[in-house]
């Protein structure tokens, strides 16, 4: 379509195609083409595209045929459809085209488009009518077809009007702006038709106005006007053709209306014409193209309001309440809109009562209106006077029920209901026996209000039937039962009925009293349903008599009215026998002596402290039979063949006399079945919260010595949780899951198939996930609080198991008056359900113990938290332990941070109790070790903040311990040659019981062989060196280690290399094994196959507790061998450590890096000092992370030096290094933030040259004593030149470089310099925090010493002044001065110069001012090329200018002095001769060339930092020497004076003389 209407452009054009035969049949067109000059000449050119189009007479078919030229000439055939056409021939690489007519008839049924126009030639702006219809087969259309007329040729066509008259016909009325022959178009879907008409220019018209109504003020008045068109400016003649007029508004003004019309008749009406918006205006009319000469009307104004306010006297509304609102209308100005005005309310959310409907004429609307309902009320406020550009305005206020006394508007909810009215599902509604009446509640008959805001019978009384009646909500004792239960480890008690929730809320353990011998026993309580109440002891029960006093605070849920007894106390009852002992025994129902890897073990899982054993076997070969009080036995395996045993225990309880027997059969089988076993037990517990780490152990291959494969499968319940297994794992026998995965309250099971090349074995656990439980914390502790300070408390709620976004809160108080009140005796208000609870300090009661209690809910579950507060008018401030990090460990420590405002100058002191240590410590923080902390003890500590103007505020916590894991005995049996198998008995906790095994070596040192687990047996290899086993049991993160010496008698094995390759493919012992070959290792070989053993085991491993000290022990027997650490693996050797380091990811202790730092050292002599630097800033992260800034340093001193410290702004200052021999010098001025915690780390590499590193790091802020830590981040300060004073063994004669090494690793000699060296250190000033090293060089380098010019410079400069005085002083006639300008000659050589004098005097005072300087600049410079060394000054050193670079000045100076003193003498002083002056300014002038000579030789021989020192020393002195100067000049001036007096004395006398000889009287 685009190419035929380019065609058609290019008709009338020069070069042109020739149409050179035409023929057409019954259903096709044959032509052929060529292309010429405008000379008729062809153009042979070859690959023109041609086009050809089909156009017939009234209707266009959309075909595009393309064909070629071939030299010039191009030929095609057709098939057009049913008509009489056009054919159309152009190219696009020319500019002409040609047309035939020809016929040609079909029987194939199509739709054509006809047009037809309403003239033939129209004028510029003239209406043209062009009808369209659409036909089928030339019959008329019966469905509806779109119609559009398309804009041709860029010749804009403005569509009128569109009116559609039928199916597929209408009409379109069209006019042109412009003139010429136009083709029209007229599309509908793949149908075209063309028209062509003639457009031609007129005469321009006139155009006359006469108005129908006056203009506009306001947006409701219309107007309109009538529009005469004539054919010439007298206005004498209408025009008789119909032309298209516009009427336009100026200033983006909005005018409404029909705006567009056509003429009839030469005249046209425009009426009901509006303006909706403010302003000054201007109509134009004008019509279409340059035919209609527009007018302009005159100006008028309309006003329209421009902005909406409403307002009311009041925040809010309460229902039923008239109120008065006011309503505001302004125009553009700002002004009051004083046209008459219709406002409307429209779309009004909440039912109102008064007028929505609002007239008024002087822009202000005063009327009333009541909320009937509550909620947020939403009015829309329109008026008809309105600009169309102004909104609607929208207003929104609430309307508040009439209980609802406090309204937060900005919340929407109600802070305080009405007396008599409390809060329900956010709504305020009367209380219990109260009615409303009026909009307010008040009591039912009989019952008065009492200060609690309840309508209540008197103290004392409460409601029974229709009257008050004193009573007690209690119970009675026979409506209490306690009796031992059925395990006789544990108390119920009963309850006739459910206890309130005030009593569960309480702590369980206060609402009863043991007797003594119980108490002993007690471990905890809970609430088995609001009726029961369980007490759980440690030990088996028995005896009678045994009462339970109970605590008042028990209450039944429905309140009672009861006269208690005087004593409530329950008597426990034994209602079950006596328990027989439990007894579960667990062995292997099959074992394989092939396959054994330890001997059998049977023990009774229900074990009991309380049990005695009697245990006895048999088979077909023997017997045994033994009383233990072991809750294990142990069959040997060498006295173990192939058949069955039946294994019998008799179990026996102490306490209660009774006896339980059980029997098992284990069947000796020689299959080769491996065994496996899982590193936890069947039904292990885990929180959600917590990740899985499932391993299954090949505990024997049976002989075969290849790997073992697992594969795993799972439970449906385990695919329930998502689509497919998402776990991850380096090893197939290891099963690892994130934390949260799983969903909790579900049991998943595990299955593992683990096969080698020969065998295969298979066993299965189950695990149950647990919803992990809701955290809740305060950002404050209980204790003592200011009345001058408003209380605020933070809650920070967290789901271990999932995000949650909110969470639910509801506070509530108590105090010793059940509940709390205020100052005024008020019930104490605050906001219920905030997290952060706020009380005014004038509210608070002095002297008044408040407890505030929390309870959140999130996520189905909820969570509590307590804290007792205790009001003190004479304290000020506020002190309080705002962080606790307490999670406890045989390692770790209790972390409190502090947190005090309000008072200056304040002290503080921590406590605990028990007492335990007596920590010294003046910061509001403190850190305690968790190994000083006895096992099972509550501890309180005390925070302290004491102040002259204050009393005392203290803030305490409370924290417990767990109870310590307890083992009966531990031992280790031999396996094999070199394998001992590790057992731990009876271990017992009130939680799992993890073991760890290891040895304790010659040197005293602990040497861990196994991690972690729950298994308390294991295979290991044990090293020749031991003295003592030791054994870690752990439960509750707290452990109990136990030792006993041994005597062992390893095997050396002397195929040390094959043993490794095959022994430790179990996965088990490599920890074992790496500690014990790591002793035997002799070639580099067997090293790097153990150190391949140890990649593979700690890199895939899941990390455990344990792990770190595990890793540390292998690593400490791998480095046993150095020598075998060379070049090629100390890379990956380094990369292990950091892996292991970045995935245990915890604080590293001080004794850890203790045993890190010396194998760091052995490591510094190979590794490349990148991977040293790597490794030693991961580490200093995990070692500092969690210490206070002025903790204990870290240091470590010996070939590699390492100091770690965290600093406060202020030691960071005045920081002294630990380490006398190496001092770290930083300048006071350091630009550092006062409140800022900072990390140094220092290190000085054992290198051949003297490296060292120093950084700085932001790891936390101070500020208002209150401590806050975070990860540190790198810093670097730069400009400031911190000295680093280093040990060493220097040349004090040689030369030395520093250079520092960038990010990319290339060093480069800036940033530091060397400020002094000295036979055993060197100090080197830095400018940046980085790596440096420090170096002697062995050549002069060319680049550190360039020649300088700065001696030249002056002397140059100097001999140029002279010269220049000089010349100046020639071109002047000299006459004889007066004595006074020659006293100012004498006065000072600088001003003599320019005063005029005899030529020789002029001469002389130039030389004289010039000499001395010249002679001063050549005499510095000799002697500092005697006394400097200046090898010793380099270019990078200009620093380093010093007191004593002022020696060779001062000499120089006298020097200079004593020739300048006796010139000035002889030149200013003395009368001398012509000869004498001569030769003494000959002299001058010779010692000013040869000074200038000297100078410039010895430049050259200099480092341009000696010529800046040569330079610096003649400024200084220079200056001295123009000082000295005037005082030579007042001294000669004096000596001048007396000769002028001396010779105008004998003038006097001479002309005397001259006189009396002439005797004249």
């Amino acid at each position: 379509m685009v190419s035929m209407l380019l065609c058609l452009l290019a008709l009338g054009q020069s070069k042109y195609l020739s149409l050179n035969s035409f023929s057409s049949t019954s259903n096709s067109v044959s032509f052929q083409v060529s292309l010429h000059n405008s000379d008729t000449s062809l153009i042979t050119d070859s690959g023109i595209l041609i086009s050809a189009y089909l156009i017939p007479s009234k209707s266009f078919i959309n075909s595009n045929y393309q064909i070629f030229t071939n030299s010039g000439t191009a030929s095609g055939t057709l098939y057009p459809t049913l008509g009489t056409f056009n054919l159309i021939l152009c190219s696009m690489n020319y500019e002409d085209s040609i047309s035939e007519l020809f016929t040609i008839t079909s029987s194939i049924s199509q739709l054509t488009l006809v047009l037809s126009l309403s003239l033939d030639q129209v004028v510029i702006g003239q209406v043209l009518i062009v009808t369209y219809e659409i036909l089928e087969n030339d019959n008329p259309l019966n469905e509806s077809k779109d119609f559009i007329i398309s804009e041709i040729l860029n010749q804009k066509i403005d569509i009128v009007s569109i009116e559609t008259l039928g199916y597929g016909y209408g009409k379109i009325t069209i006019a042109f702006s412009e003139s010429g022959k136009k083709i029209i178009i007229g599309l509908s879907e793949n149908l075209g038709c063309a028209s062509e008409i003639q457009v031609v220019e007129t005469s321009a018209k006139s155009l006359n106005i006469n108005l129908s109504k006056p203009y506009p003020s306001t947006p409701t008045e219309d107007f309109g006007f009538t529009v005469f068109v004539y054919t010439d400016e007298n206005l004498s003649v209408l025009v008789s053709e119909n032309f298209v007029i516009y009427v336009n508004i100026d200033c983006e003004g909005v005018l409404t209306g029909t705006t567009i019309g056509v003429t009839n008749n030469g005249k046209i009406i425009f009426s009901g014409l509006s303006v909706k918006s403010s302003g000054t205006y201007i109509l134009t009319i004008n019509g279409i193209g340059n035919t209609i000469t527009p007018i302009n009307l005159e100006s008028f104004s309309v006003a329209a309001i421009e902005s909406i306010h409403v307002s009311f006297n009041d925040d809010f509304l309460y229902v039923d309440t008239d109120y008065i609102v006011y309503i505001y209308l302004y125009n553009l100005d700002g002004l009051l809109y004083n046209y008459m005005s219709q406002i409307y309310f429209i779309n009004v959310n909440l039912l109102i009562s008064g007028n929505t409907n609002f007239t008024t004429s002087n822009g202000i609307v005063c009327s009333s209106i009541t909320c009937l309902e509550p909620g947020l009320l939403e009015v829309v406020v329109t008026s008809d006077q309105k600009s169309s550009q102004l909104q609607d305005f929208k207003f929104n206020i609430y309307c508040v029920s009439s209980l609802c006394s406090q309204f937060d508007t900005n919340t929407g909810m109600c802070l305080k209901c009405a007396e008599l009215a409390e809060k329900n599902n956010g709504k305020c509604l009367c209380k219990e026996n109260t009615i409303e009446k009026e909009g307010k509640c008040n009591c039912i008959n009989g019952y008065t209000i009492e200060k609690e805001g309840k309508c209540n019978c008197i103290n004392g009384y409460t409601r029974y039937i229709d009257s008050c009646k004193e009573c007690y909500n209690k119970f009675y004792n026979n409506e209490v039962i306690s009796y031992y239960n059925e395990d006789y480890k544990s108390i119920s008690i009963v309850f006739s009925e459910s206890v309130s929730n005030e009593t569960i809320f309480y702590s369980c353990k206060s609402l009863f009293s043991l007797p003594k011998i119980l108490q002993l026993y007690f471990t905890s309580c809970f609430w088995l349903d609001n009726a029961t109440l369980v007490i759980n002891f440690s030990t088996f029960l028995k005896g009678q008599g045994f009462f339970i006093n109970l605590s008042s605070n028990i209450t039944p849920f429905i309140t009672r009215c009861i006269i208690p007894d005087n004593t409530f106390q329950t008597e426990i009852q034994t209602i079950f026998p006596y328990p027989i002992p439990e007894i579960d025994l667990i062995a292997p129902k099959k074992f394989s002596l092939p396959c054994a890897y330890e001997n059998i073990r049977i023990y009774n899982l229900k074990h009991n402290s309380d049990y005695v054993y009697n245990w006895n076997y048999n088979t077909s070969y023997s017997s045994e039979s033994a009383i233990e009080q072991s809750y294990e036995y142990f069959i040997m395996i060498n006295s173990l063949d192939k058949g069955k045993i039946n294994v019998t225990a008799q179990v026996k309880s102490l306490l209660y006399e009774t006896l339980v027997s059980q029997s098992i059969v284990i069947e000796i089988t020689d299959d080769m079945k491996l065994p496996i076993e899982f590193n936890m037990k069947n039904m292990t517990t885990l929180m959600r919260s917590e990740p899985i780490s499932l391993k299954a152990e090949v505990l024997s291959k049976c002989g075969d010595l290849n790997f073992y494969f697992c594969k795993w499968n799972f439970s449906d319940s385990f695919y329930d949780a998502f689509d497919k297994p998402i776990f991850q794992a380096l090893r197939s026998d290891i099963v690892y899951i994130d934390p949260g995965i799983l969903t909790g309250g579900e049991i998943y099971g595990f299955y593992v198939n683990c096969t080698t090349d020969n065998y295969w074995g298979y066993e299965e656990i189950y695990i149950k996930i647990e919803k992990s439980p809701l955290e809740i914390k305060l950002d404050r502790a209980s204790g003592i609080i200011s009345q001058h300070e408003d209380l605020v408390i933070t809650t920070f709620v967290n789901d271990p198991d999932i995000f949650i976004s909110t969470a639910e809160i509801l506070w509530t108080c108590e105090s010793s008056e059940i509940i709390c009140y205020d100052i005024n005796y008020k019930p104490l208000n605050f906001n219920e359900t905030a997290s952060v609870l706020f009380i005014p300090k004038e509210t608070l009661q002095d002297r008044t113990s408040y407890t505030f209690r929390v309870v959140a809910s999130a996520n189905t579950k909820s969570a509590y938290a307590e804290i007792t507060l205790i009001v003190d008018s004479k304290a000020y401030g506020m002190a309080t332990i705002t962080s606790i990090d307490y999670k406890y460990s045989n390692k770790g420590e209790v972390i409190l941070l502090g947190k005090t405002s309000g008072v200056p100058e304040a002290k503080y002191q921590w406590n605990i109790y028990p007492k335990v240590e007596d920590f010294k410590t003046n910061k509001p923080y403190i850190r305690i070790p968790c190994n000083i902390l006895n096992p099972n003890t509550n501890y309180t500590i005390y925070f302290t903040m004491t102040s002259a103007n204050s009393s005392d505020i203290s803030s305490y916590v409370k924290i417990s311990t767990p109870i310590a894991p307890v083992c009966t005995s531990f031992d280790l049996f031999p396996f094999n040659t070199k394998l001992w198998s590790f057992s731990a008995s009876d271990c017992y906790s009130d939680a799992r019981v993890y073991h760890q095994f290891g040895i304790i070596n010659d040197f005293e040192n602990t040497i861990w062989l196994t991690p972690t687990d729950l298994r308390n047996t294991a295979l290991v290899y044990i090293p020749s060196n031991t003295k003592k086993i030791t054994m870690r049991a752990c439960s509750n993160n707290i452990c109990t280690v136990y030792t006993k010496s041994i005597i062992t008698n390893p095997c050396r094995n002397l195929d040390i290399l094959n043993d490794i390759l095959t022994e430790l493919i179990w996965v088990n012992v490599i920890p074992s094994g790496i500690i014990y070959y790591g002793e035997l290792v002799e070639v580099q070989e067997q090293w790097d196959a153990l150190f391949k053993k140890m990649q593979y085991y700690f890199l895939s491993e899941p990390f455990s507790e344990g792990f770190i000290e595990l890793f540390l022990s292998c690593l400490t027997a791998i480095m046993n061998k150095k020598e075998f650490v060379i070049e090629s693996n100390i890379g990956y050797f380094i990369e292990m450590i950091i892996q292991v380091l970045l995935v245990h990811d915890k604080t590293i202790t001080t004794d850890e890096m203790g045993i890190l730092m010396p194998i760091i050292d052995k490591l510094a002599d190979v590794a490349n000092i990148n991977y040293i630097s790597q490794l030693l800033n991961i580490l200093n992260n995990f070692w500092i992370s969690d210490k206070f800034p002025e903790s204990n340093p870290f240091v470590y001193s010996n070939n590699l030096v390492v100091i770690s410290s965290r600093l406060s702004s202020v030691s960071l200052k005045s920081y002294v290094s630990p380490l006398d021999s190496i001092v770290l010098s930083i300048p006071p001025t350091i630009n550092v933030d006062e409140h800022t915690i900072y990390d140094l780390l220092f290190v000085k590499y054992p290198q051949q040259k003297t490296t060292f590193q120093l950084m700085l790091f932001e790891s936390g802020t101070f500020f208002n004593d209150s401590l806050q830590l975070y990860y540190h981040n790198i810093i670097n300060i730069e400009s400031i030149n911190i000295s680093v004073t280093l040990p060493g063994k220097f040349d004090i004669k040689s030369k030395y470089s520093c250079s520092y090494r960038t990010v990319t690793e290339i060093w480069i000699e800036d940033l530091c310099s060397i400020s002094d060296i000295e036979e055993n250190n060197i100090t080197v000033l830095i400018y940046n925090q980085t790596l440096y090293e420090i170096y002697k060089q062995l050549f002069k380098s060319s680049n550190s010493c360039k020649t300088g010019y700065s001696p030249v410079i002056v002397g140059s400069l100097l001999i140029f002044f002279l010269l220049l005085f000089l010349i100046t002083d020639s071109r002047h006639n000299y006459k004889e001065r007066s004595d006074r300008k020659r006293m100012c000659l004498s006065f000072y050589p600088l001003v003599s110069i320019f005063l005029k004098y005899e030529k020789t005097k002029e001469f002389k005072m130039v030389l004289q001012l010039f000499f001395p300087q010249l002679l001063l600049l050549c005499v510095i410079g000799i002697l500092d090329t005697v006394m400097i060394d200046s090898d010793e000054i380099t270019d990078n050193q200009y620093e380093n200018f010093k007191i004593k670079n002022v020696v060779p000045g001062i000499i120089a100076f006298i020097t200079t002095q004593s020739l300048t003193i006796l010139i000035y003498y002889i030149n200013i002083i003395r009368e001398n001769s012509t000869c004498i002056n001569f030769g003494v300014q000959s002299s001058m002038g010779l010692a000013i060339a040869i000074t200038f000579i000297a100078t410039s030789i010895m430049n050259n021989e200099f480092c341009n930092t000696f010529s800046t020192f040569w330079t610096l020393n003649y400024l200084i002195f220079a200056a001295c020497t123009l000082i000295i100067e005037i005082f030579y000049a007042i001294v000669a001036r004096h000596f001048i004076e007396q000769r002028i007096m001396i010779i105008n004395s004998a003038k006097v006398q001479d002309y005397s003389s001259d006189i009396d000889s002439l005797n004249i009287k």
